[in-house]
């Protein structure tokens, strides 16, 4: 964004973080570039007693001028003056104590939040998971798994029996037993194994979980399976469900998105051999028609069992290859646009589709930004997380005394789970719990959190839960403390949040001196309009009246009738049985270049002559010629508005270069301009 922007009052206010991030971003106190700078730079200004070195403002400048527009004296001296109003203003903000009001330091609070994201985050493990999702985004896994239940907060009994149940299972599998066989009858996903709605028997999946892709699964799962070779079963794998078994069935090249049309033979229920002999008849009647070349889209809908989409042609929605039936992924993989399967059998009947559209995954470069936001933002954040506090804890020198911590479980009551404990004697609560940097927490930090945070939940074992908040616990205070020290360990972050500050102040400020003022001082819009009448004037104008006619004979029956003084309304009504619109006419008050008809007549008041193009006569009716008169201010208050805001601009810019004196150090002044020629 151009600092031209800035002083740009016609600008209307907006309240959007967009909005603001690029008001914002146009006035950089410092970049990168600038640090380092030596404290003996040349002042270029003084601005109400304030130094502003030409680092500073060369540094803007060149930002500001990144859309290619030239370096020139003239473009840094208009520049300048920009510049210069965005200081005053400030000054003035800071002297009004405007940083100081709650709103203000709330909503800092909040953009100083958003900014201080990528710096509580482990940068390199993030790219990592983003180059990792990327890699698996182009291959399509089937897998099959087999679930034993275990709580994520159970005892360590109830672990280890979990964990000696599935590696007996695994021991089974590895012996010969069939996996499929083995998931319906021990997993803990009932989707594995048969079951009945009541009317009739749903087969189950056999652990068989079909295709998916990065993103699909829960993150330790889906590592498990594109680490696991085809064919292989893999070590126990531990998620908030319990502990999973994972054999890989096939890997093949990304589905991506494809778009199909399907016709669907529906097995009739409760199917006998002669059905199924008959269904095959009718697929392989139908299958012979699509070869002719029938249109694929009529067949679907005359002889596809799946209605819903009969209707739409056999059109399916986008899908990948985790959105549908491992058949039909086979089928469609490796098709082109335009052709078709040949007709295959799944749980549902046999199928016939058809290519429409394909999609393939993007270029890592396309689509990295959407992989980091997913990254960042769904089971893999833990991850990052964990990363993040593991590399704190070792650059701080964290440290925590298990004993201490042990002994206050015994501490913990069951009302803990009720939200009710308490707290009894605080003087078993002086020991040193954990450390870093310079500060040292006691178990009564770590009490009084506890307090703090408890709520009515499931009971688990007092050691875990003990566990789990002190995990919370320490990284709070590792992150709180890392978060407190964002200013002084990178000075880049420290600069771009006082851009804010002085941005939401600088936005603030002009608001309410320029935007919100024009809009609701109506008595001074109206002042500012009267005084200025002169420049809101209408160029002569002609009222008029067009008359197109079909043929010459009846043009000059209703030039007569113009002539007469017979009203338009009149004239319309005389052919208005006519079903060819014989006459169109046109009344409407023209400016010079608004039509071409008109353009070209004389401009004075009567009937013109007959313009003939393509067989239609056309003439035009002069009511009045309007001379040059102002334009209401009904017609033109949004113009009028902004001018109004560049008034107040200029005007209150005047005041504050009065108020706060400056001074431009011109031997600086003109070498820079000497160096910009």
């Amino acid at each position: 964004m151009h600092l031209n922007d800035m002083s740009n009052s016609a600008l209307k206010k907006e309240t959007s973080f967009v909005h603001l991030g690029l008001l914002i971003i146009g006035f950089v106190v410092l970049s990168l570039s600038s640090f380092g700078q030596q404290k003996s730079e040349p002042v270029l200004l003084n601005i109400g007693g304030e130094n502003i070195t030409t680092s500073e403002v060369m540094t803007l400048y060149r930002k500001n001028n990144l859309r290619g527009a030239v370096l020139d004296k003239k473009s840094f001296e208009e520049y300048l003056e920009l510049f210069i109003n965005y200081k005053l203003k400030i000054k003035l903000a800071l002297d009004a104590k405007m940083d100081t009001i709650t709103s203000f330091k709330n909503e800092l609070r909040y953009y100083r939040s958003q900014l201080a994201q990528p710096y509580m985050m482990d940068e390199e493990m993030s790219n990592m998971l983003v180059k990792e999702a990327y890699q698996r985004k182009l291959k399509d896994i089937r897998a099959s798994h087999i679930l034993v239940s275990v709580d994520i907060n159970a005892n360590p009994e109830d672990t280890l029996k979990a964990w000696n149940k599935v590696m007996e299972i695994r021991k089974r599998i590895e012996n010969g037993e069939d996996f499929g066989k083995v998931a319906a009858e021990v997993s803990d996903d009932l989707s594995a194994r048969d079951q009945s709605d009541g009317i009739k028997k749903i087969s189950g999946n056999k652990g068989d979980l079909g295709y998916f892709s990065v993103f699909d699964m829960v993150y330790p799962f889906e590592t498990t399976a594109y680490n696991t070779t085809v064919g292989n079963v893999s070590m126990p794998v531990r998620s908030d469900f319990g502990y999973h078994l994972v054999k890989v069935n096939a890997v093949q090249p990304a589905l991506g998105e494809v778009l199909a049309a399907h016709i669907l033979f529906r097995f009739p229920d409760l199917a006998t051999h002669a059905d199924s002999v008959a269904l095959k008849v009718r697929v392989d009647s139908v299958f012979a028609k699509v070869k002719s070349g029938d249109d694929f889209s009529v067949l679907a809908r005359n002889f596809s069992d799946d209605r819903t989409t009969a209707v739409k042609g056999g059109l399916l929605p986008w899908f990948g290859s985790n959105r549908m039936i491992p058949e039909i992924v086979i089928a469609v993989d490796g098709l082109k646009p335009g052709e078709y399967s040949k007709p295959f059998l799944s749980s549902y009947g046999w199928h016939i589709i058809k290519i429409i559209e394909r999609k393939p995954v993007g270029a890592f470069e396309d689509i990295k930004d959407d992989l980091r936001q997913k990254v960042t933002r769904g089971d893999r954040l833990s991850a990052l997380n964990d990363s993040f506090i593991s590399k704190l804890k070792k650059r701080y020198g964290f440290a925590y005394d298990q004993k201490v911590l042990d002994k206050f479980t015994d501490e913990i009551t069951d009302e803990v789970f009720t939200g009710k404990w308490k707290i009894l004697d605080a003087k078993k609560l002086a020991k040193k719990l954990m450390w870093f940097e310079d500060f040292e927490f006691k178990l009564q930090d770590f009490a009084e959190y506890i307090v703090e945070k408890q709520h009515v939940e499931k009971k688990i074992p007092k050691k875990i839960y003990v566990a789990n908040r002190f995990s919370d616990f320490t990284n709070k205070q590792l992150l709180d403390y890392e978060d407190e020290h964002l200013e002084i360990k990178y000075p880049e972050f420290s600069s771009l949040l006082k851009e804010y500050h002085d941005g939401l102040l600088v936005y603030a400020l002009t608001d309410m001196n320029v935007w919100s003022k024009a809009e609701v001082d109506s008595i001074g819009l109206r002042k500012f309009y009267e005084t200025n009448k002169s420049n809101y004037m209408w160029d002569t104008r002609v009222e008029a009246s067009v008359y197109s006619v079909l043929d010459a004979a009846t043009a000059q029956k209703i030039r007569s009738m113009v002539i007469k003084g017979i009203s338009d309304e009149e004239i319309l009504k005389s052919y208005k049985s006519d079903t060819n619109k014989v006459v169109t006419i046109e009344h409407h008050v023209y400016l010079r270049g608004e039509s071409p008809v008109v353009d070209l007549i004389d401009w004075k008041e009567g009937l013109s002559r007959n313009i003939d193009t393509d067989g239609t006569t056309t003439f035009v009716f002069v009511h009045k010629v309007i001379e040059p008169q102002p334009k209401s201010l009904s017609q033109i208050k949004g113009i009028v508005t902004a001018d109004y805001q560049n008034y107040l601009e200029k005007t209150w810019m005047n005041e504050l270069r009065k108020r706060y004196p400056y001074t431009i150090n011109k031997v600086v002044f003109d070498q820079i301009e000497k160096n910009l020629q």
